[in-house]
C-alpha cells in the first residue's frame, strides 16, 4: 500500500514539473512582456535581486547583450547551475535556439529554470513565445544552376558542438595557419632564424 501510495506522489509531482519545463520559453516571454511594459524598474529590481547584482550593472549587462529582460534572467540562472561562462549562454541565444535546448545541452534542468522564474517572479503565466519571423523575399533575376556547395554547419548546430566539445575542423586549421605564421614573425623580429 506504501509503494503505491509513493508511486502516485511521485506522479504528481514529477507532472508539474514536466510541464514547467514545456513551458520554459512561454514564461521567459511573460518575463520579456512585463519588461518592455511600463513596469520595467519592477522587472529589472527583482532579476536584479535573483540574480544578485546591482541593478545599474545589470541594466548595463542587458543593454550589451541586446537581449530581453527574460532572457538575460534565464542566461544567468543557466551559466550559474551549468558552469558555463555566461557570453556563452547569450550568444547559444542569440542563434535562436530555445530555451528548453539550451538548458539541454548545458546539462542544466529545464524544470528547475522554470522554478527559479516562478519563485521570482510569482503568478507569472506562461506567454506563447513569439513566432519567429523570416524577412520578406526578395526578386532576384535567376542565376545558373551551381554545384551543390558543401553543407556547412550553421551557428547553433557550432554553439552545440562546443558544448559537446567537438572542435570545428575549418576554425583548428585556420587557428593553427595563423599560429605558424605568428611564430614566423616572431622569429624574424627576434632574430631566431637561420643567419
Amino acid at each position: 500500500m506504501r509503494s503505491r501510495l509513493l508511486a502516485a506522489v511521485l506522479v504528481l509531482l514529477a507532472a508539474p514539473a514536466a510541464a514547467a519545463a514545456d513551458d520554459l520559453d512561454g514564461l521567459v516571454e511573460a518575463v520579456n512582456r512585463a519588461g518592455a511594459a511600463p513596469t520595467t524598474e519592477a522587472t529589472l529590481a527583482t532579476i536584479a535581486r535573483a540574480v544578485d547584482l546591482a541593478p545599474p550593472a545589470l541594466r548595463a549587462e542587458q543593454a550589451q547583450a541586446g537581449l530581453p529582460w527574460g532572457d538575460v534572467f534565464v542566461s544567468h540562472r543557466i551559466a550559474t547551475r551549468g558552469g558555463h561562462p555566461l557570453a556563452k549562454v547569450f550568444a547559444a541565444r542569440r542563434t535562436g535556439a530555445s530555451w528548453k535546448e539550451i538548458a539541454e545541452e548545458a546539462g542544466v534542468d529545464a524544470a528547475l529554470l522554470a522554478r527559479d522564474l516562478a519563485a521570482a517572479f510569482p503568478g507569472l503565466t506562461p506567454a506563447a513565445p513569439r513566432p519567429v519571423t523570416a524577412p520578406p523575399p526578395v526578386a532576384a533575376p535567376p542565376a545558373p544552376p551551381a554545384p551543390a556547395p558543401e553543407k556547412k554547419p550553421g551557428l547553433a548546430q557550432r554553439f552545440l558542438d562546443l558544448f559537446r566539445g567537438t572542435p570545428d575542423r575549418e576554425a583548428t586549421g585556420d587557428w593553427e595557419t595563423e599560429r605558424t605564421q605568428e611564430e614566423i614573425r616572431e622569429r624574424i623580429l627576434r632574430g631566431g632564424g637561420r643567419r
